[in-house]
């Protein structure tokens, strides 16, 4: 069985992805509560400068880093990158070919540890921390087909 995909990837499914992968690690989100703890714990007595040292901690953890990596991804996604090109995915028993105008790769399934999808995109898990994201349409039967073909090579999850 092959199936083919194209996709082009715009900035808003990007960013959400990439927000997603950070954010569902548990490091994070441990950390992240520790952000929104230290706000808290600096409001239990005012005068004290240990507490604005808390607050300071929380306001870095929950706006600053935010800030940072949106700010990332928008230089990641600029006007001539690969990740604005239109992509081909080919799959097929063997291999993903993944084609651009600027590169092209061939994998082996052994590559890969996960197919993820989500409403908006499909996430190809090289490792835990890196993907190939794929702007989906989910009415597009080929996404159907991929969910099958993978099955039998990798995880797959519906997320």
């Amino acid at each position: 069985m092959q199936i083919e995909i194209k996709s082009k990837l715009d900035f808003n499914t990007f960013r959400n992805a990439i927000f997603y992968i950070s954010y569902k690690r548990w490091i994070i989100r441990i950390i992240t509560l520790a952000g929104f703890a230290a706000i808290i714990y600096s409001f239990s007595d005012v005068g004290s400068n240990s507490n604005k040292v808390w607050f300071w901690f929380g306001i870095y953890v929950i706006v600053v880093i935010p800030i940072i990596q949106y700010w990332k991804c928008k230089k990641a996604f600029k006007p001539n990158s690969p990740l604005t090109e239109e992509t081909v995915y080919h799959f097929d028993e063997n291999a993903v070919r993944i084609t651009g105008s600027s590169f092209n790769t061939e994998l082996k399934w052994t590559n890969f540890i996960k197919l993820e999808f989500r409403k908006d995109y499909v996430l190809l898990y090289r490792t835990p921390v890196m993907a190939h994201v794929i702007q989906r349409d989910p009415m597009e039967s080929a996404f159907m087909q991929l969910k099958q073909l993978a099955s039998a090579h990798i995880t797959v999850v519906e997320g």
